[in-house]
């Protein structure tokens, strides 16, 4: 990308093997009106026919390119970008800020490469370390209390305990709030 503008959002994606998963992630940047899409070449679902229909027609909208090697193009852009890692780890302390954290969002935002991870293995190495910094989206506190206000046994084997989102989730939650301008107070009683 060249010449970026303040507020320019471009998504990043490393190693995305899904062809649904990188349908959806297209769909969403286009909806949430990214600046674009850059894939990594190798190991990532290449833009077919099933890739065109789960992004619902935005693939062929879509500005999209595909770089051979990810770190050197990330490291060439941070001079002119801020390059945020989506990163998560649920088994470590990890360094990622919480998402809603980040305030310097929408149209008068510094340039931006929002860099997801592949569905199993998230990040490379030496793609994370070509990263500013790292953005997270965090579980919420398990609650003792049900949708309904009743307490809730909490019973051994319970599967309802997920360390992460689908990429494509992560990517739409993330890109609105990079491309929203800082929240205003809003109290519905006004």
């Amino acid at each position: 990308p060249n010449n970026p503008l303040p507020g320019d959002v471009w998504l990043i994606l490393d190693q995305i093997q899904d062809p649904q998963n990188l349908g959806a992630i297209i769909r969403s940047a286009r909806f949430l009106q990214a600046t674009g899409v850059i894939i990594s070449a190798k190991n990532s679902a290449p833009l077919s026919p099933a890739c065109s229909k789960a992004s619902a027609g935005a693939m062929e909208e879509m500005l999209i390119h595909a770089t051979s090697n990810l770190p050197r193009f990330l490291r060439s852009a941070s001079s002119n970008f801020r390059i945020i890692a989506a990163h998560y780890d649920s088994s470590s302390k990890s360094n990622s800020i919480p998402f809603h954290q980040l305030t310097d969002t929408g149209p008068n935002a510094p340039p931006t490469l929002l860099v997801l991870g592949s569905e199993g293995s998230g990040l490379r190495k030496l793609v994370k370390e070509a990263c500013s910094f790292s953005i997270a989206v965090l579980p919420r506190p398990k609650s003792a209390h049900s949708l309904h206000g009743e307490e809730e046994q909490q019973q051994e084997g319970d599967t309802t305990d997920l360390d992460s989102l689908n990429v494509s989730v992560t990517a739409a939650l993330l890109l609105n709030h990079l491309l929203s301008p800082p929240s205003s107070s809003f109290s519905s009683s006004s």
